[in-house]
């Protein structure tokens, strides 16, 4: 199975031609022609600004096969709780809504033109057999009040989507056909992918606690239950596939000159906002089961998984595969404190954790990746209290072991974790 990106919903944001509220009157400037108040400026803005969010979380599945998150194309069953669905969505939203301010400030400039251009494809596009239809009284009051509902509705489709590769128990995708419909239905006005993505946002109760707060959805839903009625009883004895054709092909050309432009504005925002998924990413990997991942599987090499298994908090009964004991100096306990921060064939416990990499760092007299690998992460999680309480005075400690030790006096500073994250609580800032 692909994610739902690639398999449901055709584009990133496909057909709205729509009147919004602006002040314009309905009346086309010339006979026989779309009216300017068509497709207002601000739905193009809103239209950009969708298609880098909803984008963006086709990254973020992309990210997750190269973490190991995803299975043969199918997204991990019951690996994330609500409370985890909430976090990753939570900084999800943050990410794409920096994205989205900075879209709109690069093309709110050209966004007049862009509407223009629209205006004159449209006009172009237009068959005559669907030309008093697509321009009556009806029709374009339609389009209005659906123009107006989608600029607040159509970031919805992006949360569903994040829902339905996260957590597919909690929303299945509706049949291609229902797309088709609903995309008819829709009178060109959206893709029938975000149509529906957009309903089940705003009608399920599954969804409802994943969807930011700033929705009113109750309102929202009330709004889409007219806007669906009116549209079924207007296109379904009406050219409908002639009018959404018009509206997507303008829409594409009127949008082709800016795409490049975007691209090129945004190309070090979109480096950093990729450094931002795939922290987001690498926390997610923290709360899902690590035999799924692949985290465990190097332990087996130095470590002999029955033992940990049968551990507990008694570390040092864990044996070599060959069941001799473990080195203290040696990286078998490296690995041991790893299998217990990251819950590898025995509960996840960071404060033994702690204590292994204590023991560890102890026991060796090497200057080099020992010294890093113990001495800098201990530094770390007594300054942020990862697996016990916060101590500054033994962290500045662990550090200035480093430096004593290591050729060339770098601090651990040089070697931090980025991000650091707290194995026990993967969504916690430390600060």
């Amino acid at each position: 199975m692909f994610p739902p990106l690639r398999h449901f919903v055709s584009s990133l944001v496909v057909p709205i031609g729509l009147a919004l509220a602006s002040g314009h009157a309905f009346a086309a400037e010339k006979e026989g022609e779309p009216p300017a108040s068509f497709g207002s400026p601000e739905f193009m803005l809103a239209r950009a600004e969708h298609a880098q969010g909803f984008g963006l979380s086709n990254q973020l599945y992309f990210l997750m096969v190269q973490k190991g998150l995803v299975a043969e194309g199918e997204p991990r069953r019951g690996s994330y709780t609500d409370h985890d669905l909430k976090q990753i969505i939570d900084r999800f939203d943050r990410i794409q809504t920096d994205l989205a301010s900075a879209t709109r400030d690069l093309i709110l400039p050209d966004a007049e033109e862009i509407h223009r251009t629209f205006i004159r494809d449209l006009n172009k596009r237009l068959p005559e057999e669907a030309r008093n239809f697509f321009l009556s009284k009806e029709v374009l009051e339609w389009s209005k009040r659906n123009g107006a509902f989608l600029v607040e509705a159509l970031p919805l489709s992006t949360f569903v989507n994040i829902v339905a590769i996260l957590s597919p128990e909690k929303f299945t995708l509706p049949a291609p056909e229902e797309r088709l419909k609903s995309g008819l239905i829709s009178g060109g006005m959206a893709d029938g992918g975000h149509v529906l993505l957009i309903s089940e946002a705003l009608n399920s109760d599954a969804l409802k606690p994943f969807i930011p707060p700033r929705f009113d959805l109750a309102r929202l839903r009330k709004e889409e239950a007219i806007i669906r009625a009116d549209a079924k009883r207007i296109f379904e004895s009406a050219p409908a596939s002639k009018y959404y054709y018009a509206v997507d092909m303008s829409l594409r050309e009127s949008e082709r000159p800016y795409r490049r432009k975007l691209e090129a504005a945004l190309k070090q925002r979109n480096a950093n906002v990729f450094d931002e998924l795939q922290t987001l990413v690498t926390r997610m990997s923290y709360v899902v089961d690590p035999h799924l991942t692949g985290v465990c599987d190097g332990l087996k090499r130095l470590l002999d998984p029955g033992t940990i298994e049968k551990s507990n908090e008694r570390w040092e009964s864990v044996k070599t595969p060959a069941g001799a004991q473990i080195d203290p100096a040696g990286y078998e306990m490296q690995f041991l404190a790893m299998a217990y921060a990251r819950g590898c064939y025995v509960k996840k416990n960071t404060a033994v954790a702690r204590r292994v990499l204590e023991k560890w760092a102890n026991s060796h007299h090497e200057g080099g990746k020992k010294a890093i690998a113990s001495y800098c992460t201990l530094a770390e999680w007594y300054r942020f209290g990862i697996g016990g309480p916060k101590d500054e005075a033994t962290a500045i400690r662990w550090e200035g072991r480093l430096t004593s030790e290591l050729s060339g006096g770098h601090p651990c500073s040089d070697f931090a974790h980025k991000p650091l994250i707290d194995p026990a609580d993967p969504w916690r800032v430390l600060q």
